[in-house]
């Protein structure tokens, strides 16, 4: 008899291994192992990935620094961030992880400037222009005799940037480009993806890491996105987009998938959507300071339900009557 072909595992179930690995390694109360215990048999790919996972656990002691062991779960690192490296490494392997943007998420790591999930900060720099940090954000400053650089590594920040009186001009890097200041209040969001930048004050100029495209001015006012070959279509700014400064998320009819999405920036865990309720229209105004009350409360305002595998992963899906399930 052939032996039996073992079935796919989804980057979703490879996603639950890993925050089994980093919950565990915090919390290895009964409750918790028993709720392990249950996962691990509710489908093979389960065990299949937790397979994975532990034959990684010696082959973690002799990789880089930057994905060891001691590196995904030192206090600087957030667990979310902790999953979302060790799930890149259950899906491509370690060689190819190694690899896997390794300057950039050292630079995180080591960033000067930086704020941890659900956490915010302002700074003010050496020239006296204010810097917000949103969640999850890493920057270097790097002021010179000739220019004041600011690289985000990642996350968001808002700039009220200062007159210089050696007038040197004011840059922010990011992985797609640079963004120069006209004298401005500006915000920057940026990931592995894509820059964006919306304009409250003034003016400032794009230029995108291709050297072969032209700068692109963006007045005050309007926002758009861009990689390191293209700029999105510029859209005028929404005004809304910066309550992140007072702690708020402000949405008007947003799909409940991309408000998840958005929320789960801020949230030390994982949050799913399932696509049966992903539609549902998302409106008001939503304290970032606690994610959890949030999620309750859009049990008491739509037919969904909250789903706990773990403290740290959630999943919200329809729920016609039952409001919150604990597995």
């Amino acid at each position: 008899m052939l032996p039996r072909k073992k079935s796919a595992i989804t980057k979703d179930v490879l996603e639950q291994a890993a925050t089994w690995y980093v919950t565990l390694q915090y919390d290895d109360d009964e409750l918790t192992l028993a709720a392990h215990r249950r996962w691990l048999s509710e489908l093979p790919e389960h065990r299949q990935a937790w397979e994975r996972v532990e034959k990684l656990q010696n082959k973690l002691a002799n990789t880089p620094q930057i994905i060891n062991s001691s590196t995904l779960l030192e206090s600087r690192l957030s667990r979310r961030q902790a999953i979302k490296k060790l799930s890149v490494i259950l899906t491509v392997g370690v060689v190819g992880a190694a690899g896997w943007q390794q300057e950039n998420q050292l630079n995180i790591l080591t960033a000067k400037y930086r704020t941890a999930t659900g956490e915010r900060a302002q700074f003010t720099l050496a020239d006296g222009t204010v810097m917000d940090l949103n969640t999850a954000s890493g920057v270097d400053v790097d002021y010179t005799a000739t220019e004041r650089v600011i690289r985000l590594h990642c996350g968001e920040i808002h700039l009220v940037t200062a007159h210089d009186s050696l007038q040197r001009p004011l840059f922010v890097y990011t992985s797609q480009g640079s963004v120069r200041a006209l004298g401005t209040r500006f915000t920057v969001r940026s990931d592995d993806q894509l820059s964006q930048v919306g304009v409250s004050e003034h003016a400032v100029e794009l230029r995108l890491l291709d050297k072969n495209t032209s700068p692109v001015r963006l007045e005050s006012g309007f926002q758009t996105q861009f990689t390191t070959q293209g700029l999105n279509p510029v859209q005028p700014l929404d005004k809304r987009a910066n309550a992140w400064l007072t702690g708020l998320l402000v949405v008007s009819d947003w799909p409940l998938k991309r408000f998840i999405n958005e929320l789960s920036r801020y949230h030390r865990g994982v949050i799913r959507c399932d696509d049966n309720v992903a539609e549902l229209a998302v409106s008001g105004a939503f304290h970032l300071r606690d994610t959890s009350a949030v999620l309750d409360n859009l049990t008491a305002a739509f037919p969904v339900q909250l789903h706990y595998f773990s403290r740290y992963w959630v999943r919200v899906s329809a729920s016609p009557s039952v409001k919150r399930v604990k597995g």
